[in-house]
C-alpha cells in the first residue's frame, strides 16, 4: 500500500470510525482517568490521529499523548495542532512494547488487532499496561445490500485472506476481538465491549467504493475465478455508483481495565 493511499483510506474511513464508536465502551475509557493528573495515553499505529481527534474532546484537561506510528508523514499530521503530544517513530513489529507502554494510564489502539499475531498480542498485555482501549475491530460480519447470489464466496475469501501474515506473522482477523477478550479475562481484568459496526448508505460511497477495491485486490489473490470476481464487482460498484448500495462491517470496541487499575 502506497502512503498516499494510506493516507486517502484513512481520511475516507475517519467520519465511519466516529460514528460507529460505542458510548459505552468509550465512557468507561473516560471514566478510568476521571482524577488523574495528566494522564498518559500511548495510541499504537495511530495513522493520521483520528483516535485522538475522537478521544481527545472527552479526557482530562493536561491529557498528555504519545503517538506511536512507523510513518513519519502520518506522525506529523496526528500531530498538527494539538499540544501535549509526543511522537514516537516505531515499527510495532520490533518496537520495545514495554518502553512504549509501561507509563501509560491508557493504551489506544484502532483497527490494528487484527493485523497482529496471537504472540504480539500476548508480548502487548505482558508490557504491563494498566487499561486498554481497543477500538474499530473487525468481527467478520459483512453484509451488503442489495444482495448478490456470489456475496457469501467472496465475504469467505475476502475473511481468508484477512487472516494471512500482515508483517506480525499470522494475523488474528477477525479472531481479534474473542481472542483479546478471552486474554484479558484470563488475566483477571475488567472488561467492557460492544459492537460498533459501520453502517454505510449512499453518502458513503466513495468510502464503499475504496473498501470494494481492497476487497477485490484481496480476494484477487485467494484463487477465486477471475470471471466470477469481475462479475460481482462490477454489479457492486454499479449498485454504489447508482446510489443503491448499503454495506454494514461489523466491528467491536473493547476497554479492559487490569486488576491493580480497578476502582
Amino acid at each position: 500500500m502506497s502512503l498516499a493511499f494510506a493516507a486517502d483510506w484513512l481520511s475516507l474511513r475517519e467520519p465511519a470510525d466516529h460514528r460507529a464508536r460505542s458510548r459505552r465502551v468509550t465512557e468507561a475509557a473516560v471514566a478510568s482517568l476521571a482524577g488523574r493528573r495528566a494522564p498518559l495515553v500511548v495510541d499504537l499505529g495511530c495513522g493520521r490521529g483520528s483516535n485522538l481527534r475522537y478521544l481527545a474532546p472527552h479526557l482530562p484537561a493536561g491529557t498528555r499523548w504519545r503517538l506511536v506510528d512507523r510513518d513519519r508523514a502520518l506522525l506529523t499530521e496526528a500531530a498538527a495542532g494539538q499540544v501535549s503530544v509526543e511522537t514516537v517513530v516505531a515499527d510495532l513489529r520490533t518496537a520495545d512494547l514495554a518502553g512504549l507502554v509501561a507509563e501509560a494510564d491508557l493504551v489506544t489502539a484502532a483497527a490494528l488487532l487484527d493485523l497482529v499475531d496471537g504472540a504480539w498480542l500476548e508480548a502487548l498485555l505482558d508490557a504491563g499496561p494498566r487499561a486498554l482501549l481497543v477500538t474499530g475491530n473487525v468481527d467478520g460480519r459483512i453484509e451488503w445490500q442489495p444482495g448478490h447470489p456470489l456475496d457469501p464466496a467472496m465475504t469467505a475469501a475476502f475473511l481468508e485472506h484477512h487472516g494471512g501474515d500482515k508483517g506480525f506473522g499470522a494475523a488474528l482477523g477477525v479472531r481479534a476481538p474473542a481472542v483479546l477478550e478471552a486474554s484479558v479475562r484470563a488475566r483477571g481484568w475488567a472488561v467492557s465491549s460492544e459492537a460498533a459496526d459501520w453502517r454505510l448508505g449512499p453518502s458513503a460511497a466513495a468510502l464503499q467504493a475504496a473498501y470494494l477495491a481492497g476487497a477485490v485486490a484481496a480476494i484477487g489473490e485467494t484463487g477465486l475465478p477471475a470471471s466470477d470476481l469481475r462479475r460481482w464487482a462490477e454489479a457492486r460498484q454499479g449498485w454504489i455508483e447508482r446510489g443503491e448500495s448499503r454495506l454494514l462491517v461489523g466491528h467491536v470496541d473493547l476497554y479492559a481495565q487490569a486488576p491493580a487499575s480497578a476502582g
